[in-house]
């Protein structure tokens, strides 16, 4: 059997993806906020703070602290998912060069890299227009037909997960048990 320029620049486009694939997976898990054994990702709990002692200055700096862990998280998170997303783009202009001169490759060069573009359009809309309905921060996350949302923990309830899930399946298409919504 004689391999031919064709079928090499071609193994290597889906390598590529592949890898770039399977790096985006790998990144996104291991930043996505872990659930504990007891809870139900998903599920949001309304929890009343209302107390009659006054708030001391050791439980206001631990609020601050908390916030600032919160909005670290954020900033890290859109700053690990920036550098998957250029690493991607790099790979797969790298494929679109070498694949130059065999248009069959250069053209599932281009199609995969607008369906990226397009995931990370649709990640990009979702948190804007979460955001735009009064949540302070979100991460959203789309792979394998199935979409994460993280959102500051004290913002969750049950009207805030059916308003992310309407936003989510409008501008994704994705089905609402594929839509997940954490809290960090």
């Amino acid at each position: 059997m004689k391999i031919g320029k064709r079928q090499i620049i071609l193994a290597s486009l889906v390598l590529a993806l592949g890898a770039a694939v399977y790096l985006n997976w790998q990144l996104s898990d291991n930043n996505l906020v872990k659930a504990n054994a007891d809870e139900v990702i998903g599920q949001a709990q309304l929890v009343n703070n209302q107390t009659d002692k006054p708030v001391s200055d050791k439980e206001s700096g631990d609020k601050a602290n908390e916030s600032k862990s919160t909005d670290e998280y954020f900033a890290d998170v859109r700053t690990n998912r920036q550098k998957v997303q250029d690493e991607t783009v790099d790979l797969a202009k790298e494929v679109l060069e070498a694949a130059s001169s065999d248009e069959a490759a250069k053209i599932q060069a281009v199609k995969d890299a607008s369906q990226i573009a397009n995931i990370y359009q649709q990640q990009s809309n979702i948190e804007g227009l979460i955001k735009a309905k009064g949540f302070s921060d979100c991460v959203v996350f789309i792979q394998n037909s199935e979409c994460s949302v993280v959102l500051k923990k004290a913002e969750m309830n049950d009207e805030t997960n059916i308003v992310i899930k309407d936003i989510v399946n409008g501008q994704s298409g994705i089905e609402v048990d594929r839509i997940k919504i954490t809290g960090v």
